[in-house]
């Protein structure tokens, strides 16, 4: 069988993600960074979800060799122009859900919950990237 790593440190990612593979009855095994007892913070410096899933792909892979995949994702309000984006994680602080919340509605000037759940917050962007894929340039935000 297979194995392939998926770059993230998150269990519940890991697990949704072995599931599916498990479901498919595919003849790959799917591990995490803790199988190969790698214990990585991989910074996400760039500015599309893109550059900073090839970021976590290629650093594991360049200095692991092995077989690897990430993803980065994040909210982006159309309302506003895009944002939280790639910063959704740390977008009022250190990663905190509750504040990151508060400063969207603040910033779409205390517009209803609801609404906003349903109306603005309409995409939730992911890239995933493997790690074949080869560095084009640094656009790290500053």
């Amino acid at each position: 069988m297979q194995e392939l790593t998926f770059i993230t440190n998150n269990s519940h990612k890991i697990q949704e993600v072995q599931d599916i593979f498990s479901k498919e009855k595919t003849e790959i095994k799917i591990l995490s960074l803790a199988d190969h007892d790698i214990d990585i913070d991989i910074p996400e410096p760039y500015h599309t979800f893109e550059e900073n899933s090839q970021h976590k792909a290629e650093t594991i892979y360049k200095d692991y060799k092995i077989n690897c995949f990430a993803e980065d994702s994040g909210l982006v309000v159309d309302a506003l122009n895009g944002e939280p984006g790639v910063l959704s994680a740390r977008y009022a602080g250190d990663h905190d859900d509750a504040k990151n919340i508060e400063k969207v509605l603040e910033k779409l000037n205390n517009q209803e919950k609801d609404y906003v759940t349903q109306s603005e917050a309409k995409s939730l962007e992911t890239s995933i990237m493997d790690s074949s894929a080869l560095p084009q340039n640094d656009k790290r935000l500053p």
